[in-house]
């Protein structure tokens, strides 16, 4: 198992980079062909936003979300958390999640 690593005490404590560890995580795992695990982590960094109120990677897990989908040939699925990415990045103004959310579907020839 991987385990995320954490910069120092007072973000563990804070909780403030989880879910960032959660998708790299999760990101090593779908590159390494582990998606059971990959989506293991993404469940966790899901769960983590909703108790902790963090939204700072929601789009990028939504976005990997949608790749995990692609690689388990389920586009339906991953066209429906794309869109939810990019809804996501749109509303908190993130140019970089959104221009990574687009490539992401240029990327994988994924249509919302």
């Amino acid at each position: 198992m991987i385990s995320p690593p954490l910069s120092t005490a007072s973000d563990v404590a804070s909780g403030v980079f989880l879910s960032k560890m959660y998708f790299l995580v999760a990101d090593g795992l779908r590159r390494l062909g582990r998606l059971d695990e990959a989506q293991t982590e993404l469940d966790n960094g899901f769960k983590h936003q909703e108790r902790s109120g963090e939204r700072f990677c929601d789009a990028e897990l939504h976005r990997l979300q949608a790749e995990v989908h692609v690689a388990r040939g389920d586009r339906a699925a991953a066209n429906a958390s794309l869109a939810t990415a990019l809804e996501i990045a749109t509303a908190q103004q993130a140019k970089a999640w959104i221009s990574r959310a687009e490539a992401t579907r240029s990327q994988w020839s994924v249509q919302p």
